[in-house]
């Protein structure tokens, strides 16, 4: 009877190492100085006039998609040709604790990775924490206070990977999701999601309340090479005859496309920043792809896709920036004053680049022996910790 209580104990204690991560947690490097401590800022901030912001969470959406040599055409060229002034950074690298969609909405609003002390690269440990960060100011913090409606969307259900309690603890008013679908309006691609999204904005356009609403695509999820997405059948992507993986990938941008230029009709970007940003690199593509083009670690050197469009006429201060910058660079367009621009551990790609901004300067953009910046996000930080603490 003891040795099958210990069998047991053995089996549960080595399933809690694996799901936790204890090895990990317990291998990590906690010698000299704590990156974080150092590096993150949380500033005062002061808004001059409000603005208001739509952010695009383009699911997998990566500058690989635009290689001629591999699809025969750049498969995003309709975005690249909205006429409207916008801006791109070149270089978006994917770096530690950003590779996955929960992970790309944190760290892009939070100026952080999503990187917990007992951390493993899964959704269900954010799914089922009692409390996402609570320690933390973000995006929707930040503008709740300043008197916005935060407003998210997806067309699946938001409590997947936690994303729901991540919203709720960071100033979100409304979510509507799966739940809210189900019981109001079918949604069953993202044309049928981004199709609403132009009711919304003009509702909340109605308002004299600012507003942030973001948008989480959903098609480019594994884009299957077998079968065409829903949205290849509506009216924006029927006429597209090519390769089932290419049209779904170009439908996803005429959609995109479609609904950006219907706010530039509406005069919505003459007080609005739009956002276009892929929450992370493609996971998956077909075999021939991964086996001829995407070798090894070629996710240190792919880069994401991403557009501002804006009214002004901002200047660039760099072409290299990682999703921690986002945070600062969307305060920056939304008229909102802080110390060298820079929030969280980002810092803003316009306007004159602080000094004290080191990011930049110490990754090893696709040195995979020399991987200086993953390093420094994966080691101990108490200050991270303090982020997830219970207590202040």
């Amino acid at each position: 009877m003891f040795l099958s209580f210990l069998f047991l104990l053995g089996i549960n204690s080595s399933v809690f190492i694996n799901k936790y991560s204890v090895i990990k947690f317990f291998k990590k490097d906690k010698s000299g100085s704590d990156f974080y401590e150092i590096n993150y800022k949380n500033p005062e901030i002061t808004q001059t006039k409000k603005k208001n912001l739509i952010i695009i969470y383009a699911e997998s959406l990566e500058n690989f998609f635009s290689r001629h040599d591999v699809f025969g055409e750049d498969l995003l060229i309709d975005i690249k040709n909205i006429n409207y002034n916008k801006i791109s950074f070149n270089n978006f690298y994917q770096r530690l604790g950003t590779s996955w969609t929960i992970a790309g909405i944190v760290s892009t609003q939070c100026g952080v990775p999503l990187n917990n002390f007992m951390y493993s690269k899964s959704n269900k440990f954010t799914q089922k924490v009692k409390q996402f960060m609570p320690n933390i100011n973000c995006l929707g913090d930040i503008l709740k206070n300043e008197g916005y409606k935060n407003i998210f969307m997806k067309s699946q259900d938001a409590r997947f990977a936690g994303t729901k309690k991540f919203l709720k603890s960071h100033g979100y008013d409304e979510i509507l999701d799966k739940s809210f679908w189900d019981e109001n309006n079918k949604i069953e691609s993202d044309f049928d999601l981004f199709k609403y999204a132009k009711k919304k904005v003009l509702s909340l356009e109605k308002d004299e309340i600012p507003y942030n609403l973001s948008i989480l695509s959903y098609d480019m999820h594994i884009p299957a090479e077998n079968k065409k997405n829903k949205s290849t059948s509506s009216k924006i992507c029927k006429h597209l005859n090519d390769k089932i993986y290419n049209d779904n990938i170009k439908c996803v941008s005429l959609i995109i496309t479609d609904f950006i230029n219907f706010l530039i009709s509406m005069n919505i970007l003459d007080n609005a920043t739009v956002v276009l940003v892929g929450d992370h690199l493609a996971m998956s593509m077909t075999p021939e792809l991964n086996d001829k083009y995407l070798p090894g670690h070629s996710q240190h050197s792919r880069t994401i896709f991403n557009y501002i469009f804006t009214e002004q006429n901002y200047k660039k201060n760099r072409d290299i920036v990682f999703h921690f910058d986002f945070l600062p660079t969307i305060l920056h367009t939304l008229n909102f004053k802080f110390d060298d621009y820079r929030y969280g551990l980002g810092a803003s790609g316009f306007g004159n680049l602080s000094e004290t901004f080191v990011m930049h300067k110490i990754d090893d953009f696709g040195n995979d022996k020399l991987d200086i910046l993953n390093y420094e996000l994966d080691k101990f930080s108490s200050k991270y910790n303090s982020f997830w603490s219970d207590e202040e």
